[in-house]
């Protein structure tokens, strides 16, 4: 979020003494905007929701950075998911995406 992204620096100083490594690398991956390997790390977990959110993040940053393909495959995997549970706002979401980035 932009507060944390504000607050990067004093969250990576908290973060540094952490004993919990699996939250901090999670929060390490969003600080540095890395949302595909933060999903990646969800989808390990076992959190299909979270992973799912955190690549149509991954997906916003990508089309932000015209990197069309890869957003597209980030929405891709999202929409699996969202397609399971009725999820049609993230599914169009996704598509609205994508034609902001064509």
């Amino acid at each position: 979020s932009p507060v944390a992204l504000e607050f990067a620096e004093e969250l990576r100083a908290i973060l540094r003494d952490s004993p919990h490594e699996k939250w901090k690398d999670l929060c390490l991956a969003c600080l540095d905007r890395d949302y595909v390997r933060a999903a990646e790390m969800w989808a390990t977990a076992g959190s299909p929701t979270w992973e799912a959110r955190l690549r149509m993040r991954a997906a916003e940053d990508l089309i932000e950075n015209g990197r069309r393909d890869e957003a597209a495959a980030q929405i891709a995997l999202a929409r699996a998911f969202y397609e399971t549970v009725g999820g049609t706002f993230w599914i169009e979401r996704g598509e609205a995406l994508l034609r902001s980035g064509s």
